[in-house]
This record gives structure tokens, C-alpha cells and sequence, in this order.
């Protein structure tokens, strides 16, 4: 076995003249697997993968609370310390679903169901009705507002009763929007939302005081933004972030 010195002064090449002797070395790469060359020229092997369950077409992702949730086939999984997965519950569709935490609990929707999610199960939203009341209904995406779940289904915003998020007012929870919703999620002063058309922000207190400002016409695709917090000194500020043209 011949032993050389690879220093990677040049880059990579496919050319190569002869083999190096160990006291001239060697600084140009002609062919390498699993390995990294950054614009400094450093070398580095790749860590690679390994793979812990084969199942075709996961999606949904979350993780919360040291638990993670994703869905295959329109079932909901967990997904297991020990890498592999538990049923929970068999959903109406393959649609993607979108969680919320609300305090300590999670709430989970795809469009169509909505309910309570944990370890060991996923329970639909039953809430018990009295007048004028009505079902909080699944949509695309969720986000608490000033202790109130806002629930975006379609082109329509519904806004639940405070701190009982199961059950809207049905004279004063519905607040239409001019397409199909592809954003939604909260900040401390408001709701950053965006249709197919227009990138807005609603402020105030409720869906009957909500004031909608028009910010953009560039408008992110279905599903392309987060959440996050930024932290300056001891306060913490939560801010909305999203990709457009």
C-alpha cells in the first residue's frame, strides 16, 4: 500500500499524471465518494444516511413536546423513540395537517377533521352547543389570536369563542377573505395572513373589530411560511416569516 499527502491546494480534477510519491504529495482530487470540497478548497467526508423506516410518501412532520406526528396514506402516525411508528387514527383524507399548540395541548387539522392530539390518540373536536352556537370547522391552517383559535377553511377565516376553542359564535366568528387562504399565523398585535391575490394583516381584538391592512401583492405559495421567536434581552417576540417573488 502506498501512503500520499492530499492537500487540495487546487480543487478537483479528472486529469492525473502518474502516481505521487509520498514525499511530493498530491493537490489535485481526481475522484472521490461520500466526500465534500468547499470553496476554500477543505475536504471533508460526508456522514451519509441510515435509513430507520421505509414507508412511502410521509408528510406532515411535527415534532412537540419530545412527541412527532406525521401522516402516510391519510393515516396518522406516531413516530417512536425506537424509529418506528404507531397508527393513530385513520383520517377522511391524505390532505397535509397542520397543528397548533394551544398552552400544553396540541390541536391538529387537515382541512376536513380537527381535534385534540396526543401520544396516544387523535380526538375530534365535540363540543357541547348552546344557542347561537356552532362546531369550530377543520381547515388548512390554524393559529391562536388573543386566547381564540382562528381556523382557516378555504377563503373564510372562523374564529372560536375565547378560551373555548372547540365552539365559535356563529353571528360573529366568520370573516371572508378575497381567496383561497394559503397563509395564517399570529403575532403579538395581530394575524399575518395571505389568499392567492394579497398578503394582508389583521389587528384587533376579534373577528367583529379586526382591521385588515393590504402589504403585498407578492404573495407566498400555499404553505410556504412559519413561525418563530426572536429574543432581545428578556423579551421574546414572535414573528412570521415567508418566501414570495
Amino acid at each position: 500500500m502506498r501512503m500520499f499527502r492530499l492537500t487540495l491546494d487546487k480543487g478537483v480534477t479528472n486529469i492525473t499524471e502518474g502516481f505521487p510519491s509520498a514525499e511530493a504529495g498530491i493537490d489535485e482530487l481526481s475522484q472521490a465518494e461520500n466526500f465534500d470540497l468547499d470553496d476554500q478548497h477543505r475536504g471533508r467526508l460526508r456522514k451519509g444516511r441510515l435509513q430507520r423506516l421505509a414507508i412511502d410518501s410521509p408528510h406532515s412532520l411535527y415534532v412537540f413536546k419530545g412527541q412527532s406526528w406525521f401522516v402516510a396514506d391519510g393515516v396518522l402516525k406516531r413516530f417512536n423513540l425506537d424509529y418506528s411508528a404507531s397508527d393513530l387514527a385513520t383520517l377522511s383524507n391524505n390532505a397535509r395537517l397542520h397543528y397548533e399548540p394551544v398552552n400544553d395541548e396540541l390541536v391538529a387539522s387537515n382541512g376536513s377533521e380537527i381535534g385534540w392530539l396526543d401520544s396516544e390518540s387523535f380526538t375530534p373536536f365535540a363540543p357541547s352547543l348552546g344557542q347561537f352556537e356552532l362546531p369550530m370547522p377543520g381547515g388548512q391552517y390554524l393559529a391562536m389570536s388573543n386566547g381564540c383559535l382562528v381556523v382557516a377553511s378555504g377563503s373564510t377565516l372562523y374564529v372560536s369563542k375565547p378560551w373555548n376553542i372547540e365552539v365559535r359564535d356563529s353571528r360573529l366568528s366568520e370573516y371572508p377573505l378575497d381567496g383561497y387562504i394559503r397563509m395564517l399565523a399570529a403575532v403579538e398585535d395581530g394575524l399575518w395572513v395571505s389568499t392567492d391575490k394579497h398578503v394582508g394583516f389583521l389587528s384587533g381584538d376579534g373577528s367583529d373589530e379586526w382591521t385588515y391592512e393590504e402589504r403585498s401583492d407578492n404573495v407566498p405559495p400555499d404553505g410556504c411560511f412559519g413561525s418563530c421567536y426572536q429574543r432581545e434581552g428578556t423579551t421574546l417576540t414572535r414573528l412570521v416569516y415567508w418566501a414570495s417573488d
